[in-house]
């Protein structure tokens, strides 16, 4: 199996919501990673939801399956799902402007 192979299964992960399969549990839910708070320890939880759904990755260790966020200027946070050195983004980057706040 390629490592490409291993992203796209992510990314259709990603793209389905949880219990979008009729009788199954399978799919992401990036609403428990993207509203939390950043301090919130969800990472985990979401990792062992995607080794449970998505078994081979399994045959991954703990170094080469993570999830990592960056900052991006100021007000931007940017969230990755890393498989060994290649990173899948989680959702969308969103900005606060200043009109969001004028209203």
């Amino acid at each position: 199996m390629k490592g490409q192979d291993i992203v796209e299964m992510i990314q259709h992960w990603l793209a389905c919501p949880p219990n979008g399969y009729f009788g199954q549990d399978y799919g992401a839910p990036t609403a428990i990673l993207l509203l939390n708070p950043l301090s919130a320890p969800v990472a985990d939880e979401f990792i062992r939801k995607m080794r449970n759904d998505i078994p081979v990755l399994n045959l991954l260790g703990p170094d080469e399956l993570a999830i990592e966020a960056h900052t991006q200027g100021h007000d931007i946070r940017l969230i990755s799902i890393r498989v060994r050195d290649t990173l899948v983004p989680v959702g969308e980057p969103t900005q606060t402007t200043r009109e969001d706040w004028d209203g």
